[in-house]
């Protein structure tokens, strides 16, 4: 019965039977969903601009999604890349220019329920750059904490400033995370980039979470304060859920972190901030918990403030498009 059933809706609804194939079957990214996200995501998810902070051209950035997480892989129904294509209600549909067909709908969503594989050779990550000899050793002379040698290196080979070591690397991320205020100060003028990013996507910026000197010549350098390294993390949710960050926290909200961004883990600097005195209450003293609490209450004051007024931001304008939109 359920054959002869099929049969019927193959013939009387010809669109059955390829909505049916697509959720059915394993879905091949190849041949499937990368033409679907060429066609219809690209132009706004791509190289030339990422709306919402959001690409879908590169395998990384499109997993670790946009201002918020986007792909899940295995739930389908709970991503919001799909979620934005079925309806309106996490803003406008997309893609704008009209609804996707329902059969290509079901093959985007059957390939994140079956993982969101997305093979190496499409994974636009390109190949690995080899570590540049001069920036290695601008990294090694940080790392060991020999300034002078540092500065003989840097004076005899500028360029290694510019360059990267291993897993993609700065001597840049080393001086934020190693090295003195005075060498960031220093790489930054020999032409260091603080924008660019280690392997797995983070920045000087999130290495230089517990000196506020450091972010702010990071910051006053163009460091993008909502950088996301591939865990989705900011550098706000970092320093919230740091002890003795409050002025970073300041800083980097005044320079336009964005309060309200999600982690890949769901959580916000908020919720980390509130943390923190729960982790630490059993090993301070009252004096100490008092004023911890005080800082904790002035840093979710500001998140507060702040991510609302974001999020009417937000509310008075369509959110822009985590999905796809139409070629024109």
């Amino acid at each position: 019965m359920k054959a002869v059933l099929g049969s019927l809706l193959v013939v009387l609804m010809p669109g059955f039977a390829s909505a049916q194939g697509a959720t059915t079957g394993k879905v091949d990214f190849r041949t499937a969903v990368q033409p679907l996200l060429k066609e219809h995501c690209i132009s706004c998810h791509g190289p030339t601009q990422q709306m919402n902070g959001f690409r879908l051209d590169k395998r990384s950035a499109a997993l670790r999604g946009g201002s918020f997480p986007v792909i899940a892989p295995f739930n389908g129904d709970g991503s919001r890349f799909y979620l934005k294509l079925v309806g309106n209600q996490f803003g406008q549909q997309m893609p704008p220019a009209g609804k996707l067909p329902d059969s290509d709908i079901q093959i985007l969503k059957a390939w994140i329920d079956q993982g969101a594989e997305w093979p190496d050779d499409l994974a636009g990550e390109g190949a690995p750059k080899a570590p540049d000899p001069g920036a290695m050793r601008l990294m090694a002379a940080l790392r060991s904490g020999d300034g002078a040698a540092f500065t003989r290196e840097l004076v005899a080979n500028p360029a290694g400033a510019k360059a990267s070591g291993a897993a993609g690397s700065t001597p840049l991320m080393y001086a934020a995370l190693y090295g003195t205020a005075d060498a960031v100060r220093q790489l930054v003028a020999a032409g260091a980039d603080p924008n660019v990013a280690g392997d797995g996507g983070t920045t000087a910026l999130m290495m230089a979470i517990h000196d506020v000197e450091k972010i702010r010549l990071l910051l006053e350098a163009g460091a993008n304060p909502n950088a996301r390294p591939d865990d989705g993390r900011t550098p706000l949710t970092v320093a919230a859920s740091q002890f003795g960050t409050s002025a970073v926290v300041k800083l980097l909200l005044d320079k336009g972190a964005n309060a309200a961004a999600v982690t890949a883990s769901r959580t916000t600097a908020l919720r980390l901030a509130a943390g923190v005195v729960i982790l630490a209450w059993p090993d301070l003293g009252l004096a100490t918990v008092a004023v911890i609490i005080g800082i904790v209450l002035i840093v979710r004051g500001v998140l507060f403030i702040v991510a609302g007024w974001q999020l009417r931001t937000l509310d008075r304008a369509p959110e822009p498009d985590p999905g796809a939109r139409a070629v024109a």
